[in-house]
């Protein structure tokens, strides 16, 4: 495999809420389009492409140059850089892969240079060895010198192993990188910095910030990534029904680490919640403290009231059902924060 002939490719790429428009508004064709202008893009120097090729990439893509457009202009999937585009969450990929061949590359090229100078250093003393050894005793050495050629042929055989070892470990290493420089970044979502060699590293998010604990707030209205975490929680429809709760049980387990900087979007919001309530030892600790939650809550207040069907007022008007219990008779629903005020 060549080098231009492969990028790292997220298999939950499609959960992407730019994307999720896109399939929307423009179908899997949009969708298709994407994905080849993504590969395109990884083949051309500094991943980046000349707008005025649109319209040949529309013939080469054998569809109509106005979806291209829409593709690349419409959905934030691409930053626009003067008379080019590219992806920046493709930079970012490729910039960890890249930098990770130039070390094995600059390993290698030292590794050849100790080994040269091993093997001349080894032939001199070998030789000068061989003929004081062959003076004394011709038979013997004869014996030694087949020795070694079997362990030198064990050890080859031993190092291709090791190399082969090492190369498929140096894969997984890279991947490792890859997905912690975009773990927090998908296509679109984090602008592009130049560095030396033009690759664009993780800069700042484009969207203003809102705020770590307003971010976290919004997943409520992120219907797709809602449905889908609460399937992968195991959690199913009381993911959905606790969410306000189970946002502020994730709320304090960030304060509790420190953590709180890490949100910086709603992109992020989404990740480090997703892998809260999936991964096995904090989905534990989640459950157990909704239980103790809904156990020592009482199930109504005296501060609000409730119809036959259920549903909720405080003097005369409605109470969301999500909404927690009113502490008192003073508090007033807000809805612009989603709390009591």
């Amino acid at each position: 495999m060549t080098n231009d002939q492969y990028f790292p490719h997220d298999a939950s790429a499609g959960n992407n809420s730019r994307l999720t428009l896109l399939v929307d508004e423009q179908g899997m064709k949009g969708y298709g389009i994407y994905w080849a202008l993504l590969e395109y893009l990884r083949q051309q120097e500094g991943y980046r492409c000349d707008l005025r090729l649109i319209k040949s990439l529309s013939y080469k893509f054998q569809c109509c140059e106005e979806d291209v457009k829409d593709v690349i202009h419409l959905y934030d999937l691409f930053i626009i850089d003067g008379d080019f585009f590219y992806s920046p969450g493709l930079q970012i990929r490729m910039a960890v892969l890249d930098d990770r061949r130039k070390k094995l590359s600059n390993a290698g090229v030292k590794g050849n240079e100790v080994k040269d100078l091993k093997k001349k250093k080894i032939e001199v003393d070998g030789k000068t060895s061989r003929k004081a050894s062959r003076m004394a005793c011709p038979k013997a050495c004869k014996d030694v010198d087949a020795v070694k050629e079997s362990r030198v042929s064990k050890v080859s055989k031993e190092s291709k192993e090791e190399k082969a070892s090492s190369s498929a470990t140096d894969d997984d290493a890279t991947r490792e990188e890859i997905f912690a420089a975009v773990a927090v970044a998908d296509d679109g979502v984090l602008k592009g910095k130049k560095t030396e060699n033009g690759i664009a590293t993780v800069g700042k998010p484009l969207q203003p910030y809102l705020g770590w604990d307003r971010c976290i707030d919004l997943l409520a209205g992120e219907t797709v990534w809602m449905e889908v975490t609460a399937q992968h929680s195991t959690l199913g429809i009381r993911f959905i029904e606790d969410f306000p709760h189970i946002a502020t049980i994730f709320k304090d387990h960030l304060r509790c680490l420190g953590k709180e900087s890490s949100i910086m979007s709603l992109d992020d919001a989404k990740n480090y919640m997703y892998h809260f309530v999936t991964n096995a030892s904090t989905r534990k600790k989640l459950i157990l403290a909704l239980e103790k939650s809904n156990q020592s809550a009482p199930a109504h207040s005296p501060y609000e009231q409730r119809d036959k069907d259920g549903n909720r007022s405080y003097n005369g008007l409605p109470i969301p059902a999500h909404a927690p219990l009113r502490p008192n008779d003073r508090c007033l629903w807000n809805e612009d924060t989603g709390d009591w005020g």
